[in-house]
């Protein structure tokens, strides 16, 4: 999002789409918790958690784009950590809620890694728990899993390009 014409692409995705919401990782370049797309016609906000501030290097976040109509949904939001936001929409249905948590899992690589990836599904865990009953509960991100290419009884979740 960072560089020039990026967000513009992805109104334009989104537009084509007709998506009201879209999730996304590493949102580079924005400053502040909540900010409007200038020059977005219908207005397009931006919800993110992670690093920010003039210093910061814009490689770690995660956030959602959306319409000006689903920000009149918008009911609240909680920047868990740089890894994880979770976003809460009104619904058409009385006393119940659409619960959005995006994440970006760490990956497994190093040892020092393996660690940190423990303690954010030990987060994302206590972040699902938390959730009441009257919440439709959305879970989208890259859970960087390493997977293979036989999907023997996944073949509506998983492809079969996975690598070994």
């Amino acid at each position: 999002m960072y560089e020039s014409g990026k967000c513009a692409n992805v109104v334009k995705e989104m537009k084509n789409y007709q998506l009201e919401i879209l999730v996304y990782l590493r949102p580079d370049g924005l400053k502040q918790d909540k900010q409007i797309l200038p020059r977005m016609k219908p207005s397009y906000y931006c919800i993110y958690s992670g690093n920010k501030g003039q210093n910061s290097d814009h490689t770690k976040g995660v956030g959602i784009m959306m319409t000006s109509r689903a920000d009149k949904s918008l009911i609240g939001w909680e920047p868990v950590n740089e890894r994880m936001i979770l976003v809460r929409f009104t619904t058409t249905q009385p006393r119940v809620t659409l619960t959005v948590i995006t994440c970006y899992s760490p990956k497994n690589e190093a040892d020092e890694e393996l660690e940190a990836k423990e303690e954010f599904y030990e987060v994302l865990q206590n972040t699902i728990t938390n959730r009441s009953k009257r919440e439709i509960l959305h879970l989208m991100g890259d859970f960087n899993a390493k997977v293979g290419n036989d999907n023997t009884g996944y073949r509506e979740i998983m492809g079969r390009h996975g690598v070994g």
